[in-house]
């Protein structure tokens, strides 16, 4: 019996090590998935004026006629290359209100996002009033990570 006891206590022992081992695996394992879902939902947001925002490349003006001096028609899009230190980063599950710094100024959606996934007090096109209220998401931050608004 102290035999059979002992060997008992011995395997307690080596299952109780085992259990140990494996919650800090386990615990390994969470950080890790929090990591990859925090990277896989990171998201950016820059606001500006025009100028502000051309001038650190966040945005480029496209196409339009070339009439001498003037090339009417021009369009305001979003840089080819992107550098996430212009943007304040944010975690896509998290975010739902983009404040902008002045409400009664008029805000103009440059990158791919569209105002249909939002809720904004007064809306034109790709241009509103206020605070930027994202209502859906995953539809929202779907065609691009990273949301341009230029102060119209």
């Amino acid at each position: 019996d102290t035999k059979m006891i002992a060997d008992l206590a011995a395997t307690i022992e080596r299952q109780r090590v085992q259990i140990v081992s494996l919650e800090g695996s386990l615990d390994s394992l969470n950080t890790e998935v929090r990591t990859l879902g925090s990277r896989h939902y990171q998201a950016y947001y820059v606001v500006g004026t025009e100028k502000e925002l051309i001038e650190k490349g966040v945005i480029v003006k496209e196409g339009g006629a070339n009439l001498l001096f003037i090339r009417p028609g021009q369009t305001l899009a979003p840089a080819r290359v992107l550098d996430v230190a212009d943007f304040q980063p944010v975690d896509q599950r998290d975010i739902a209100l983009i404040p902008v710094p002045d409400s009664t100024k008029k805000y103009k959606v440059v990158s791919r996002q569209t105002l249909d996934a939002a809720e904004v007090a007064w809306r034109d096109g790709t241009s509103f009033r206020g605070d930027l209220k994202i209502a859906k998401r995953d539809e929202f931050w779907a065609p691009s990570r990273f949301l341009i608004l230029v102060e119209q």
